[in-house]
């Protein structure tokens, strides 16, 4: 969705409380997994089993780190491939996609729910962001992988977008893109744990970690931008203020019992 599209769309759907649904299990076609080199069968075979996970422990999961998230202050992104990034988190809106859209959620203004569910994902202080990050899964864009995806940032800016495979996918994009097309823009950290790596839905993979740039107004952050881009950590180990949320891909901060 463009960056006028989500100006027309989102203040309407805040202000008359209009609850969406996005539909991954749609993007499941043999004609799909051709183009990307995806085995069909497996790929259904993963996206019907990140669509059994618990909800309500999804929920209960998601609660618990936006606990930690809403009081945050540093946070500090690592990973054994050279990833080492600092951050700031600025009280936020927090949003749980444990595929229910609640009271509350409208309330917040957490309009937005997808199946398979598995999420939580708040917005970052656009001009905090220094180190680099290098991303250990690839980005899927019009049937093609870009690899190795790397950005070095210095006050919250990417001053270096680098990928090893097919980075002119997105370098005409983001060379036409107005506004705040390379400022840092959200954290999302995957909740599903019968999620699994390889397909379109990386994000939601438990101990997930992804990082965001470009356009975030609509999410409650600053960055106004035709353009945006995220991409995702596997094995990264994430600490908020000192306290280890994922370490080396796996969640941490889970409520007991």
């Amino acid at each position: 969705m463009g960056q006028g599209e989500r100006e027309a769309h989102y203040p309407r759907n805040i202000e008359r409380k209009i609850r969406n649904v996005g539909l991954p299990l749609a993007l499941l076609t043999p004609e799909r997994a051709k183009v990307y080199g995806f085995n069909f069968e497996n790929w259904k075979k993963a996206m019907d089993k990140a669509l059994t996970a618990d909800l309500k422990k999804i929920a209960e999961t998601g609660r618990h780190i936006a606990v930690a998230l809403e009081k945050a202050h540093i946070a500090h992104l690592t990973a054994p491939n050279g990833t080492d990034l600092k951050f700031e988190l600025g009280r936020r809106p927090i949003h749980i996609d444990d595929g229910i859209i609640d009271k509350k959620d409208i309330t917040n203004k957490s309009l937005d729910a997808n199946l398979p569910a598995g999420s939580v994902l708040t917005t970052l202080i656009e001009t905090s962001a220094n180190g680099k990050v290098i991303f250990d899964q690839p980005v899927h864009l019009m049937g093609r992988h870009m690899q190795d995806v790397e950005w070095l940032f210095k006050d919250g800016k990417a001053v270096s977008m680098k990928a090893k495979k097919n980075p002119e996918l997105i370098s005409e994009q983001f060379s036409k893109a107005s506004g705040d097309r390379d400022r840092i823009s959200f954290l999302q950290i995957g909740l599903n744990p019968e999620a699994v790596y390889g397909y379109l839905t990386d994000y939601n993979v438990e101990g997930a970690v992804q990082i965001g740039i470009g356009d975030s107004e609509y999410i409650g952050g600053k960055n106004t931008s035709s353009f945006g881009m995220a991409a995702t950590l596997s094995k990264a180990t994430l600490e908020i203020d000192g306290n280890v949320i994922v370490k080396s891909g796996q969640l941490q901060s889970k409520p007991r019992g």
